[in-house]
């Protein structure tokens, strides 16, 4: 893997959380709009009941239409694929020495200038770059080896 696809893969992490929130809302919009049930509350056992038997899941079940149900699993599927990219990427930084995983840190994944990441790790900025550069050569080797990060297509 190129240091090149490496950083882009580091510059796409703080985009997951809010892909999974994307996908996230978007479920609960569809469930909200189909799953809710047509009657607020069955009455069945209240006083003065008539017995009726309550079919509120299958009320709810008819309502859903043929296409929401894909769609609805499509964004889980989307959700759990970025929670697995996410915790892989964080697996693979967490190898890397104390130094290169603080500063890959802060650069990348909470998105600091360069001067900031100097200040907090007392080095130059230059000196950070340094460690920086062995940092992503490190990682070059970890993501090549990781099938999750291999595989993942960070731009669909």
């Amino acid at each position: 893997m190129t240091a090149e696809k490496v950083i882009a893969i580091l510059k796409y992490y703080p985009e997951i959380e809010g892909n999974i929130k994307f996908y996230r809302d978007r479920i609960k919009e569809y469930e909200q709009e189909y799953y809710t049930p047509c009657t607020s509350q069955d009455n069945d056992g209240q006083p003065k009941g008539k017995n009726h038997i309550s079919r509120t899941t299958e009320n709810i079940a008819l309502n859903i239409p043929a296409f929401v149900k894909p769609m609805i699993d499509e964004y889980e599927e989307k959700i759990e694929s970025q929670g697995r990219f996410r915790a892989a990427i964080i697996k693979e930084i967490s190898r890397l020495k104390r130094t290169q995983k603080e500063i890959i840190f802060d650069r990348y994944i909470n998105d600091v200038k360069w001067e900031q990441v100097a200040q907090r790790n007392n080095y130059s900025v230059r000196q950070c770059d340094n460690i920086r550069r062995d940092a992503i050569t490190a990682l070059c080797g970890y993501f090549e080896a990781n099938d999750t990060i291999r595989h993942f297509d960070i731009s669909a």
